[in-house]
C-alpha cells in the first residue's frame, strides 16, 4: 500500500513538472525575439528626409528637365502724336462717320454720326425722335449699301413712313433699300438684352451678309428700362444694358442712336433726362430736342453733351407732309 502511494506522488509530480515544461515551450514559441521585433519595425517605420535632401532632389529633377527659352520683346517706342492733324489722322483710321440725312443735325455733330460712338437723342413725347430715326435709316439704305437693325420697344416703326422717306431721297428699287434694313421687337428691358446678345453673337461669327455691312444701329427707345430703375436690381439691369451697347459700338465700330424720353425736374416746366445721372455716362455724345418756351409753335435741337464739338448749339427744325425734317 505504502509503494503503490509512492508510485503515485512520483508520477503526479512528473507528470506537472512535463506540463510546465510543456507550457514554457509554447510560450517561448509564441513570444516573438528581439531581432524579429527589430526586423518588423524596420519594414514598418521608414526613414523621413531632411529638408536639405529634398531640395536636393527637387534641384537635381529640374535640371534634368528642359529648360524653357524666354522670349525677348523687343522695346517699343511710342512716339508723341504732337498736331492736331496727327490726331485727326489717328482718330479717322479708327473711327468714321456718316450722314443723317438732316443737315442740321449734321452741322450739330460736326459732319454726321461717328461710328463707334452711342449718340442719344432726347426729348419729350411726340417731339419727333421717331421721325429723325426714321429719316436716317431710310436715308442711309438710300445712299449706300450698309445695313441698318432698329429696335423697336414701343410699335412706333412705321414701314409707310419708310417707304416715303426712302423714296424722295432715291429712285432705287424699293425692294433693295427694304432689305437693308431688319426691325426687332422688344418690348421689356429682359427681351431688349436678349436681342443685344443675339446682335453681338451674329457681329461675331460674321458669317451673315447682312451683319458684316451693319453700320447703325436704333434702339428706340431705352426708357423701357425705367420702371425697373426704382430697385436695386434694376439699376444693375440698366448698367448692364449699357456695357452691351457701348461693347457693340465699340468692339464692331458700329453707330448707335439710342432714344431716350424725359421726366419732370425741379420746376412746373422743367424736364430731364430719363434714367438718370447715372446713363449719361454711357452715351458719347447726347442731343435735346424741345420745343422753344418763348415760341410754343417752334422745335429747337440741341447739343449738350459731346467730346470733341463745342456745347451750346442750336438749331431750328420742323417736318414737311412726308415727315422729312427740314
Amino acid at each position: 500500500m505504502e509503494r503503490d502511494k509512492v508510485a503515485r506522488n512520483s508520477f503526479t509530480m512528473k507528470s506537472s513538472t512535463t506540463l510546465s515544461a510543456t507550457r514554457q515551450d509554447q510560450g517561448e514559441r509564441c513570444q516573438p525575439s528581439e531581432s524579429d521585433v527589430n526586423e518588423e519595425a524596420d519594414e514598418k517605420i521608414k526613414p523621413i528626409l531632411s529638408v536639405d535632401s529634398m531640395v536636393k532632389r527637387k534641384n537635381q529633377s529640374t535640371r534634368s528637365q528642359p529648360r524653357k527659352r524666354k522670349r525677348k520683346v523687343s522695346n517699343i517706342e511710342l512716339c508723341p502724336v504732337k498736331t492736331l492733324r496727327a490726331w485727326a489722322d489717328l482718330y479717322s483710321a479708327n473711327y468714321r462717320w456718316f450722314q443723317s440725312g438732316f443737315k442740321k443735325l449734321d452741322l450739330l455733330l460736326g459732319g454726321g454720326i461717328n461710328t463707334g460712338e452711342v449718340l442719344e437723342v432726347v426729348g419729350s413725347s411726340s417731339i419727333g425722335k421717331t421721325q429723325l430715326c426714321l429719316t436716317v435709316a431710310s436715308y442711309l439704305a438710300a445712299v449706300s449699301e450698309d445695313s441698318i437693325i432698329f429696335v423697336d420697344t414701343a410699335n412706333t416703326f412705321s414701314p409707310t413712313r419708310v417707304q416715303a422717306l426712302y423714296q424722295a431721297v432715291t429712285t432705287k428699287p424699293l425692294r433693295q433699300g427694304l432689305k437693308q434694313i431688319k426691325v426687332y421687337k422688344a418690348l421689356n428691358a429682359f427681351a431688349l438684352n436678349t436681342v443685344l446678345e443675339e446682335i453681338r453673337s451674329k457681329l461675331q461669327n460674321r458669317k451673315d451678309q447682312f451683319f458684316r455691312r451693319l453700320r447703325l444701329l436704333i434702339i428706340d427707345s431705352i426708357g423701357i428700362i425705367a420702371p425697373f430703375t426704382k430697385k436695386f436690381r434694376g439699376l444693375a439691369l440698366m448698367a448692364e444694358t449699357g456695357r452691351r451697347i457701348q461693347a457693340l459700338a465699340q468692339r464692331f465700330n458700329i453707330a448707335l442712336l439710342v432714344i431716350n424720353s424725359t421726366v419732370r425736374d425741379e420746376g412746373p416746366t422743367a424736364l430731364k433726362p430719363a434714367l438718370g445721372e447715372t446713363w449719361s455716362h454711357f452715351a458719347d455724345a447726347r442731343i435735346s430736342m424741345y420745343i422753344n418756351p418763348l415760341d410754343k409753335s417752334e422745335r429747337l435741337m440741341a447739343l449738350v453733351k459731346s467730346h470733341n464739338m463745342k456745347l451750346g448749339s442750336c438749331v431750328k427744325f420742323s417736318f414737311n407732309d412726308i415727315g422729312q425734317l427740314s
